[in-house]
């Protein structure tokens, strides 16, 4: 596995065509290929990534039933032709209300939360209470994120899930994403620490493997690879002994 390169954001030249990328990254639309050699420059680059959370945000709201109006309301509600938007006022008002929720979102994006409540709240805990090597890496906890919500995935991982303690041996288990697809005959799972440096690395010929392998306690990522993409990332804990979890 390549180590991990660390970028200097102003270093990095931001083109029209990486900007038209973000949206067909976010709506699943890029080949593999595509995505890997996207990714080397937005998950390195702190404009392109927040600019590309903004977008995923935006694509949220937008897909919410009734962000958007359908045929039938404009059947129902007709207006008359030139007046789509009614009075000045009104159109002010639609203006007004987009800056409200662009403001929000920003707001979100730079100051509020980063993830689920829950799983935010155990990453914070962790690295409150442990120290150095239960903090988490941002980046790569943006790229699971952003996976779940674009990937078309090839398998559907069982175990773990993500958060899991580690207690003694653990599991992981997946099969293939739809009924019918088969997954690739070896996939490399590869066991990180939260500086993303691999551990241990294993080919597994079938769905399930076991870790049997003490390891310090500490926060620890995994990747399953396959030769052309990277099909799942995900994150597990071994606290200390004696610890609560």
């Amino acid at each position: 596995m390549p180590d991990r390169k660390h970028v200097d954001p102003s270093s990095q030249k931001c083109t029209d065509k990486c900007a038209a990328y973000i949206d067909d990254y976010l709506l699943g639309k890029l080949s593999p290929a595509q995505m890997d050699e996207m990714e080397l420059h937005y998950f390195n680059c702190e404009i392109c990534l927040r600019e590309m959370q903004l977008r995923e945000k935006l694509i949220e709201h937008l897909r919410r039933p009734g962000a958007v109006p359908t045929p039938a309301d404009v059947t129902e509600h007709p207006r008359p032709a030139g007046a789509f938007f009614g009075s000045p006022l009104r159109l002010a008002g639609y203006i007004a209300a987009a800056v409200v929720i662009l403001l929000l979102l920003r707001w979100w994006m730079f100051s509020g939360p980063t993830g689920p409540a829950s799983e935010q709240e155990t990453l914070e805990k962790y690295a409150a209470r442990y120290g150095d090597n239960f903090q988490p890496d941002m980046a790569f906890e943006e790229r699971m994120r952003t996976d779940v919500r674009t990937a078309s995935p090839r398998v559907n991982v069982l175990a773990p899930s993500n958060n899991t303690l580690k207690q003694g041996d653990l599991r992981f288990q997946w099969e293939p994403a739809m009924p019918g697809n088969t997954s690739p005959a070896q996939l490399e799972l590869t066991i990180l620490d939260n500086r993303l440096y691999p551990v241990q690395q294993f080919t597994v010929e079938n769905g399930t493997f076991i870790l049997r392998e003490p390891l310090s306690p500490g926060l620890y990522y995994w990747t399953l690879d396959s030769e052309q993409a990277t099909l799942y990332r995900g994150r597990f804990f071994v606290l200390p002994p004696d610890a609560s979890p």
